[in-house]
């Protein structure tokens, strides 16, 4: 698939669209009357107008082949558990440079601490009342990204320290406009604060620096069931040390930034203990009537929703006279415990997909959430997918296409929310595609 999430992308041609009837159509649909308006396109034809809405639809879900998480201004950190997504974790591995220079004589400075600042963004999903732990370890590989597409991918790994030179248990605090601060190892800002003083070659410019210090993994302990949490590319290390150069003596930084360097966020998910372990490559299918009756958007992991309509072209057949003048979709989202609908996102991606879950270049749209205000029940979310069933009929081919839902806020690499999608056989309504039709009977 394609896209900011990386996938493969394909171009599809537009279809011509009967449009002077469909127009026509469109016209009479919007008056609350009987109207005469666009009768005379039909001449001696009989037109009858009907919606149907019972037609079955395949709806299951899929994954993607990979996404590329340094294509988002975020990292993640985190881990958590349940019984859907089985084991999450997401684990930032980034880079630092070198900032402002200091000159410093060894005889008047006295190294205080060496620490990592972590900024959070504000983004967190699962329960962040919960402790946590983070590991800070020391990187012995270069963070070089794929060679033929330049990104780094959620399945990327790069070798570490095995003893952590930081780490730090807490309950995160996103909202706050706070910073996480992990103290890491003196031995190693004693050596960077020498390596200053003494104008070392290896901290005179960021790519000297990078032989000597290659990066930093931040690692969730996965012994800890939390959140996982948003931070900023505005995250940085921290040297401090005291100058007694001059009275009164006074605390100093020397910052080494992660803006501007390579970074990415590596996640792993083991789903082997949840109805989703069939979902082991981009072709896999886990139809919606062996999971819950429900299928799954999940960012991060790369889980989406696909709905396909087998039957759409069967229709035509019964009746080569129809056309349609509208097609809209309406699903409705299936709440979490303890979840609000003010916490869905508005809108959701529409992607068209092939077969093989290849994302088309085609007339993207966004599903928009309709809310209960009342009650809270039927919040549902609807989309016009007219282009996309009139292309289906075309192509003559209803296992050909399909339509993948999507996040668009976090988008699908830039954060782990997951939805809840029902298929109608639960206990929320049906998921429903509404078919406006024009009957053209001929009479003579």
């Amino acid at each position: 698939m394609g896209m900011n999430y990386c996938f493969k992308y394909r171009q599809q041609g537009r279809m011509p669209l009967l449009w002077s009837l469909c127009f026509a159509a469109m016209l009479m649909f919007g008056c609350n009357e009987e109207s005469s308006i666009g009768v005379d396109f039909f001449d001696d034809e009989l037109v009858t107008f009907s919606v149907i809405d019972t037609l079955s639809l395949r709806v299951g879900t899929v994954m993607a082949d990979s996404l590329a998480t340094n294509l988002t201004d975020r990292i993640l950190v985190g881990h958590h558990e349940d019984e859907i997504s089985g084991k999450l974790s997401a684990s930032a591995f980034f880079q630092l440079r070198i900032g402002e220079s200091a000159s410093l004589e060894e005889g008047t400075t006295i190294f205080d601490s060496l620490t990592l600042v972590l900024n959070y963004d504000g983004y967190y999903f699962y329960d962040t009342s919960h402790l946590q732990s983070f590991q800070v370890f020391r990187l012995t590989e270069d963070l070089e990204p794929d060679e033929d597409t330049g990104n780094f991918y959620i399945f990327d790994s790069f070798e570490r320290e095995l003893l952590p030179i930081g780490e730090k248990t807490f309950r995160p605090r996103p909202g706050k406009n706070e910073a996480l601060e992990i103290r890491l190892s003196d031995d190693l800002g004693k050596e960077l604060l020498k390596k200053i003083i003494d104008r070392d070659d290896e901290l005179s410019s960021t790519e000297d620096f990078l032989d000597f210090f290659k990066g930093i993994a931040v690692v969730p302990d996965n012994t800890f069931n939390g959140a996982v949490v948003g931070f900023g590319l505005s995250s940085e290390m921290r040297l401090y040390y005291s100058d007694n150069s001059e009275l009164p003596v006074m605390q100093e930084t020397i910052v080494f930034p992660a803006q501007g360097a390579a970074y990415f966020t590596r996640i792993e998910n083991d789903r082997s203990s949840t109805p989703l372990a069939i979902l082991q490559t981009d072709e896999d299918f886990l139809n919606s009537q062996v999971s819950g009756s429900q299928s799954y958007i999940h960012a991060g992991v790369g889980l989406f929703t696909r709905i396909e309509i087998p039957f759409l072209n069967s229709l035509q057949e019964e009746n080569e006279q129809f056309i349609i003048s509208n097609a809209r979709l309406r699903f409705y989202p299936i709440l979490e415990q303890g979840e609000s609908q003010d916490e869905l996102p508005v809108l959701l991606n529409v992607l068209w997909a092939d077969e093989e879950n290849d994302v088309l270049a085609v007339n993207g749209r966004s599903a928009q959430l309709f809310k209960d205000l009342d009650f809270g029940r039927d919040t549902y979310y609807e989309v016009d997918i007219t282009d996309f069933v009139l292309t289906q009929l075309e192509t003559g081919e209803p296992d050909g296409l399909g339509l993948l839902l999507s996040l668009t806020s976090p988008p699908m690499n830039g954060g782990v929310h997951r939805i809840s999608i029902g298929d109608g056989r639960n206990d929320q309504k049906e998921m429903e595609l509404q078919l406006f039709l024009l009957d053209l009977n001929d009479e003579g």
